[in-house]
């Protein structure tokens, strides 16, 4: 399977570090985010590196902020993994992404998610040994998407986002060319309009 060459792979290229802040030095000399795809951060006290993982393991992942899938998004704009939004900050009608791999940020297409599976079966195999490889043997994991509800696309929504404001834009627009026209006119007679205060 293509999976366990992939594990294989980047099994075969992994650093250690003995805390987040000598990683954190690491990353920020000499580019080397480019060659990181992520780095799983456990939060245990380890006092050496003979120590033995604990039973409830706690980690998280943190990933390059670097899009590695598609570099046109880092040129663009959305290179960003938007975790300090809980929802989107425009609501959208229907589903977020309509991708099939998910869409942005890409949890799919950078790697998250098998990155997140690959520690989870290492895990298991560290505390369960065979026990956990007859279990893999039997399973196979397909990623889809979480079905949504039917829903109404409405286009009005989405073309007035877009002409309303080029509307509003166009009518003052138009007082400003007719300013303009009567301040040249103006100054072409040599004319000098002063208003007038009645008292």
């Amino acid at each position: 399977m293509w999976t366990t060459d992939i594990l294989d792979f980047c099994l075969s290229a992994v650093l250690g570090f003995s805390s987040e802040e000598e990683f954190e030095d690491y990353i920020k000399q000499k580019k080397n985010s480019e060659n990181v795809l992520a780095a799983i951060v456990f939060d245990h006290d380890f006092k050496n590196s003979n120590d033995p993982l604990p039973l409830k393991v706690k980690y998280y992942l943190r990933f390059s902020n670097d899009k590695k899938s598609n570099m046109l998004d880092n040129i663009y704009g959305k290179s960003s993994w938007l975790t300090n939004f809980l929802f989107p900050s425009v609501p959208s009608v229907g589903p977020r992404n309509k991708d099939d791999n998910g869409g942005s940020p890409g949890y799919i297409s950078e790697g998250f998610l098998f990155v997140q599976h690959a520690l989870d079966k290492a895990i298991m195999r560290y505390h369960s040994g065979q026990a956990a490889e007859t279990l893999f043997s039997n399973v196979s994991v397909f990623v889809q998407r979480f079905p949504y509800p039917s829903y109404y696309h409405d286009f009005f929504f989405m073309f007035s986002g877009i002409f309303i404001p080029l509307v509003l834009v166009c009518i003052f627009f138009l007082n400003h060319l007719t300013l303009i026209q009567s301040l040249v006119w103006e100054k072409e007679n040599r004319l000098k309009v002063t208003p007038l205060f009645l008292r």
